[in-house]
């Protein structure tokens, strides 16, 4: 690693690079409002003598923070598709049982096995599981849409102390520290989520601290 010592000089120096999605053209998927995006980059560097010819330090901070929405397009099961625990759901195909629910086209032919045209839900951990999906916004091919968006946020810091014992002996100790965090519109801790599948009651909240 490089890093800058001080000098006899007082150094200083401030930064910030902005964008945002002012200027961001619409995507297919996107509502008539596009996704907010903002990414900030800023940071400062600071350095002078302690003690002229001698003793010098140098310190410097990076930090990010960027919002990035997106619009997410999952595939869900229909609203006729959920039910509660015991209730039959109907396929659409023949006659439909008495009592069922549906059509339920996504469950397919012979759901219960041949010749069946329903298929019950039998414990509750189904239709648990069935009730986390929200129902589709665009009935015609179950899709569910909605603007979401991941937040990352980074701190960068690292200072440098020099000292010169004569001119053939010195001596220079720096600490570094590295902080990250991520609010992820996906629940996947292996990866950032900037588009695709996503949920809004399903995050990933993660951060790491490294300092040496």
């Amino acid at each position: 690693m490089v890093s800058k010592g001080g000098t006899n000089q007082f150094h200083r120096d401030l930064f910030e690079y902005l964008r945002n999605s002012v200027l961001d053209a619409r995507n297919f998927f996107d509502p008539i409002k596009i996704p907010e995006f903002r990414r900030n980059n800023f940071g400062a560097a600071f350095g002078r003598p302690i003690r002229k010819d001698k003793t010098f330090f140098y310190a410097v901070y990076e930090g990010l923070r960027e919002d990035l929405g997106f619009t997410g397009n999952d595939q869900v099961p229909a609203a006729a598709c959920h039910g509660a625990a015991g209730e039959v759901i109907w396929n659409g195909s023949g006659a439909q049982p008495t009592g069922s629910i549906g059509p339920c086209t996504q469950l397919g032919s012979n759901p219960s096995g041949p010749g069946t045209n329903s298929l019950t839900i039998v414990n509750s951990q189904i239709a648990a599981l069935l009730s986390l999906f929200p129902n589709p916004t665009n009935v015609a091919n179950n899709t569910y849409t909605l603007s979401t968006g991941t937040g990352v946020g980074v701190n960068f810091g690292q200072i440098r102390l020099d000292h010169n014992f004569s001119s053939a002996d010195t001596f220079f100790g720096r600490y570094t520290t590295d902080q990250s965090g991520i609010d992820s519109a996906n629940a996947t801790a292996s990866a950032v989520s900037f588009s695709g599948v996503a949920f809004p009651q399903f995050r990933c909240q993660a951060s790491s601290k490294t300092s040496f």
